[in-house]
């Protein structure tokens, strides 16, 4: 639900590729009260299938969004390096409001990081 709502809510930027994947079992179809409540803001999902994250998903992204903290913390066991991008989505809003909009000439990476790294400081951005 949350990848087709980004992804159409970010459709106007162009170029930004939003992908879901999680910590379960791959293949399984979206659940039929999901694709109900998506139909509702005229988004289709009733052909998405389930997508169990991989450490090369996590070193790739621009930005990990995790729902919640348990997921968070097994993403960035998984794929240290992804600290600095992977927020939950509550910490990211919270800390997105801190920082601000993205300037057009900032990388989205560096923008990513900026908000833990506000956050935490110099000697806490390598855990």
């Amino acid at each position: 639900m949350v990848e087709a709502m980004l992804a159409d809510r970010l459709k106007p930027l162009g170029g930004i590729r939003v992908r879901s994947a999680g910590m379960l079992s791959d293949g399984l179809p979206a659940d039929a009260a999901a694709v109900r409540a998506m139909s509702r803001f005229s988004l289709d999902i009733a052909s998405h299938r389930s997508r169990k994250v991989t450490v090369d998903d996590l070193e790739s992204a621009d930005l990990v969004v995790a729902l919640d903290r348990d997921c968070l913390r097994t993403a960035v066991v998984l794929a240290p390096d992804a600290w600095p991008r992977a927020f939950t989505l509550k910490e990211l809003a919270r800390r997105g409001r801190a920082c601000g909009l993205r300037p057009e000439t900032q990388p989205l990476p560096a923008w990513a990081g900026a908000p833990r790294q506000n956050a935490l400081g110099p000697a806490r951005q390598s855990h």
